[in-house]
């Protein structure tokens, strides 16, 4: 019997889009949906066509568990649970583009099946994040 197995992406999604991070320089990122129920939106723009969003969220502060923690981030549409993220992300990763940064970083872009357009780092770790447009 042969058993065939999905290869997902090698995205972050647990601890960077579903999540939130601090990153090396003391900065809150990622947060990037509401499916895990661990997010906060303080604010939230009129989403578009697709139901991507951009947000000002919150979350408790690991450090200090009276303050919260903010920033603006895109949001992917709140209807999407962490599993259709997952394969929405899954299906444009496999047929992603790569783009420089104005940094000069690498970059990957795809649109998902959906019709989301994404974008995501390739390291330290390879993450994404809706894009508006």
């Amino acid at each position: 019997m042969l058993l065939f197995f999905h290869k997902p992406s090698i995205i972050d999604f647990d601890g960077h889009i579903l999540n939130t991070e601090i990153n090396s320089r003391g900065r809150l990122t990622g947060g990037h949906s509401i499916a895990n129920g661990n997010i906060n939106v303080i604010s939230k723009a009129t989403p578009n066509a697709q139901g991507v969003y951009e947000a000002k969220i919150s979350v408790p502060d690991p450090k200090n568990p009276n303050k919260t923690l903010t920033k603006d981030s895109t949001m992917f549409p709140d209807s999407w649970n962490a599993d259709r993220i997952k394969v929405e992300v899954d299906a444009a990763y496999k047929t992603k583009s790569i783009v420089i940064n104005s940094n000069g970083q690498s970059m990957w872009e795809g649109i998902t099946p959906s019709g989301v357009k994404v974008r995501g780092y390739l390291e330290p770790n390879t993450t994404v994040y809706p894009l508006m447009k």
